[in-house]
């Protein structure tokens, strides 16, 4: 159930505490487009280099196609994420919002590493 209180306050998760997360748990910690406080309820964060490695390795930089890979194969997991090419890298922008928790983190950061082990497979 939704609380009832102001939209602008009811944000949460932080998308700043989940962002660090996401980069701590893929080593792309200082490796975003902006600085962290600088994020308000959107934040664009790098993918770990080791999926650049299963992707295609001789592929940089990375392009909307590469991009649709990822985010086709997290949606074919069950996670709802938009995957951006930006400078030749990939990120995927998270949002932090009233029906975002936690746990939809944890889902990504560990949907991510899935998708990298599926990806080295074939």
């Amino acid at each position: 159930m939704l609380s009832s209180c102001p939209i602008t306050t009811c944000s949460s998760p932080a998308p700043m505490e989940a962002s660090s997360e996401l980069e701590a748990a893929w080593g792309v910690v200082g490796q975003g487009i902006a600085p962290t406080a600088m994020h308000a309820a959107m934040a664009l964060v790098r993918l770990p280099e080791s999926l650049y490695a299963v992707l295609h390795p001789k592929c940089f930089p990375f392009t909307s196609t590469e991009a649709k890979i990822i985010q086709d194969a997290l949606h074919d997991s069950g996670i709802e994420v938009p995957v951006k090419a930006v400078q030749g890298h990939l990120y995927v922008r998270t949002s932090a919002h009233v029906y975002n928790e936690l746990e939809d983190y944890y889902k990504l950061m560990n949907g991510v590493h899935l998708v990298e082990k599926n990806l080295a497979r074939s």
